[in-house]
């Protein structure tokens, strides 16, 4: 099997290969519990954008206000980042719990075989972490049983078809956008950290 390489570090960094259409995608729930019917349709969505789908063994699983205890999310999304087959990892959905199980991730797996990482909300906690702790790239963007599910307008499924599957690399975020005027002309550069809105 061919082991996907990630692109060169820039400044430190770990940028993840980019997907390709028929890549296998993870999905694991580290985070609050997932309701079953907006998971699947979640799952369909991205099998119809081209990608097979991996949801992990406890991904439905549910203790009070969590998808299930501390160590089995970790478990999870521990077995996604060492799976060689999978090159990326979605996450259900956010919710309260993820910052449970930070000091339990494999950081050795995600410099090894770094991966795409993709969710927001509190997934942001994780993110954070990784980006400290292994300086992984990840990637803040919808989530199988939150907005996938409700549907994406074809210009976000776009967008999120392109940040998947294309090289990260510096580029003019607004250049297409209309009605964006300049307020001040000049350039910059420096790395954009997301954060929970």
């Amino acid at each position: 099997m061919d082991k996907k390489i990630a692109a060169p570090a820039r400044e430190g960094l770990i940028i993840p290969a980019p997907l390709k259409r028929g890549d296998l995608v993870g999905i694991v729930a580290p985070s609050g519990p997932t309701d079953t019917e907006l998971l699947n349709m979640g799952i369909e969505f991205l099998r119809g954008l081209g990608f097979n789908v991996l949801a992990g063994c406890n991904v439905n699983a549910q203790c009070g206000y969590l998808a299930g205890p501390d160590g089995q999310r970790c478990r999870d999304f521990n077995a996604m980042l060492r799976e060689p087959r999978v090159r990326g990892v979605c996450f259900a959905r956010g919710g309260y719990g993820v910052m449970r199980i930070l000091d339990a991730i494999d950081i050795e797996a995600v410099r090894t075989d770094p991966k795409i990482l993709l969710g927001m909300s509190d997934i942001t906690a994780l993110q954070l972490s990784l980006f400290t702790r292994a300086g992984l790239v990840t990637f803040a963007g919808p989530m199988p049983a939150g907005q996938m599910a409700a549907g994406l307008d074809s210009v976000s499924a776009e967008s999120l078809v392109t940040a998947l599957t294309t090289p990260v690399e510096p580029r003019d975020l607004f250049i297409s956008s209309p009605g964006v005027r300049v307020l001040r002309s000049g350039k910059a550069s420096g790395v954009l950290i997301g954060g929970c809105l």
